[in-house]
């Protein structure tokens, strides 16, 4: 197997690494969302059983999941940004090896 092969096949495997933590993300911050639009539900429910002491723990957890959400939507954007530059690495090593020329690390 030559070395531009190889040099694909790992930008390749970079690529799928990153796509697979990156889908990762999206489901959690799905599940997020999901878990925010319950526990806002919960909220609405307290306010009527006026359960002072629940209703504040409840909203204190809601804005600590819309802060969980604000992180995982930072981290999927600087996936994002990794990914498009791992996509252009497999393109050029894909390209180096059909063609034969040499690469820089």
């Amino acid at each position: 197997m030559s070395t531009y092969y190889s040099e694909y096949q790992l930008a390749l495997e970079s690529e799928q690494k990153i796509r697979a933590v990156r889908e990762g993300v999206i489901h959690s911050i799905k599940q997020i969302r999901q878990y925010q639009v319950d526990y806002k539900k919960d909220i609405e429910l307290l306010y009527d059983l006026a359960d002072k002491e629940k209703l504040v723990r409840t909203q204190t957890f809601v804005k600590q999941l819309i802060q969980m959400e604000v992180d995982q939507i930072r981290q999927k954007q600087d996936l994002n940004s990794r990914l498009i530059a791992a996509k252009a690495t497999t393109a050029m090593r894909l390209q180096q090896s059909i063609l034969g020329l040499p690469y820089e690390r």
